[in-house]
């Protein structure tokens, strides 16, 4: 009985942390370790993301930080779809952190074709 009483207090416990970090049902701001870490409560969910832009070769990324886009640590990063933003790209400047907000899709495993990512179809870049 005490396992099944923690079991329940910990399956609440993460839903309501993800919903602490939405604005509403589909809009929440989260981290790219939380986000990869519990792709479930994400999925088809716009979120807002911030981290290090690289680019390279016309693939895009958003990594936790310089070192891991610099050794292409790509499992601590996510997938960038920015085929909105086609024709400003060149005004984003590369190697450098960013809030992205988009569209999470935890089945597209982007460029790579690589689990454990994740794409962001892009819709805002600050």
């Amino acid at each position: 009985m005490k396992y099944i009483t923690i079991f329940i207090f910990l399956m609440f416990s993460e839903a309501t942390f993800a919903k602490g970090r939405c604005v509403d049902d589909s809009l929440c701001s989260v981290s790219i370790i939380h986000l990869t870490a519990n792709p479930d409560l994400y999925h088809g969910k716009d979120v807002i993301v911030r981290g290090f832009f690289h680019h390279d070769e016309g693939r895009y990324f958003l990594y936790l930080d310089a070192d891991k886009a610099k050794y292409g640590f790509i499992e601590y990063g996510l997938v960038l779809d920015m085929s909105s933003y086609e024709g400003e790209i060149e005004r984003i400047e590369n190697n450098s952190y960013l809030l992205i907000q988009g569209a999470f899709d935890k089945d597209d495993w982007g460029a790579m074709g690589v689990p454990p990512l994740g794409t962001i179809l892009v819709s805002r870049v600050q």
